[in-house]
């Protein structure tokens, strides 16, 4: 069965483009909440762990942005498997970055592996543009996939006991304009460490 999503909506700015922040949250308390709870997760370098996550997704069948929508009232289309690899990565204590700055450098490692049905359309063979990294409570991804969209994934919900993270997928084309035909939400399975570099072929 298809999982519960978090926040759904992430905004990409395009051309310049930048991730921007939770919705509702300043960046002062988003940096308070997940830099703390990124340090505590962290291992005694303080390095987040490499990440290898598979997933089950389904399509969002009924979103509507008119409604006060809950998780509960989605409903799901069939069942993609889909692969991701983060790389270990330092802690980000300080505040997300700009949305006007330049894209900070990203791990060539992190990629998809696996999207044998082509929902990130085209994704898997490009790198990562953008990556805000807040794990465990929340990651922000972007990569163009043309010249007016960029394909976003945003981890949130990681459940340490489960082993498990909520992914939701979709391509945005501008600041608030999602591709409503193509919502993607499930659950991941969690490999962290060494276990998952050696998974993802390192």
């Amino acid at each position: 069965m298809l999982g519960k999503i978090g926040i759904i909506a992430a905004v990409v700015a395009l051309g310049g483009g930048a991730f921007l922040l939770v919705p509702g949250r300043k960046p002062e308390e988003r940096t308070a909440s997940t830099g703390a709870t990124s340090a505590a997760t962290a291992d005694p370098a303080g390095t987040i762990p490499a990440r290898l996550l598979d997933c089950t997704l389904g399509r969002i069948t009924n979103f509507d942005p008119g409604k006060n929508q809950g998780p509960a009232d989605y409903r799901f289309e069939g069942r993609h498997r889909f692969r991701l690899f983060l790389a270990a990565t330092p802690v980000r204590t300080g505040p997300p970055p700009s949305a006007l700055a330049a894209p900070e450098p990203v791990d060539a490692k992190t990629r998809i592996l696996d999207d044998a049905d082509g929902l990130s359309a085209g994704a898997r063979a490009k790198p990562f543009l953008r990556v805000v990294d807040y794990w465990p409570e929340r990651v922000e991804m972007a990569t163009p996939i043309s010249a007016t969209a960029s394909n976003l994934i945003v981890l949130d919900g990681f459940d340490a006991a489960r082993g498990s993270v909520n992914l939701f997928m979709t391509a945005a084309t501008d600041g608030m304009t999602f591709d409503r035909a193509h919502l993607y939400a499930g659950v991941c399975a969690v490999t962290l460490g060494a276990a998952a570099e050696q998974s993802a072929g390192g």
